[in-house]
């Protein structure tokens, strides 16, 4: 798992990132490791394992940039479960956003 992101929340030094992957309907999250200094390409090189009752459903992700006190939204995307379940999973990229503009 990975990111090709247009938008940078730090002014000076890299973001660091990480990812929460929430089952829409199951209100089941996941969260991968904070990706230090990943700037606007972090990668956590972590799979989850995620158990589909209904095809239909969306997996939803957002991107967080990690700081002392709060994160930082970055970006978020939805994709589609199908797609995921089949071929061991994708290896395309999806588009993601923040306020209704692409950002990666």
């Amino acid at each position: 798992m990975e990111g090709k992101l247009i938008r940078d929340t730090e002014a000076f030094g890299k973001m660091d990132q990480y990812c929460l992957i929430t089952l829409v309907g199951d209100n089941k999250t996941h969260k991968t490791r904070v990706h230090r200094s990943g700037g606007k390409t972090p990668k956590w090189g972590e799979e989850f394992e995620i158990v589909v009752t209904d095809f239909k459903k969306e997996l939803r992700f957002a991107i967080l940039d990690e700081d002392v006190t709060t994160s930082d939204k970055v970006c978020f995307g939805l994709i589609k479960y199908a797609p995921l379940c089949f071929n061991r999973g994708v290896s395309e990229w999806f588009c993601i956003f923040y306020e209704n503009k692409m950002s990666g």
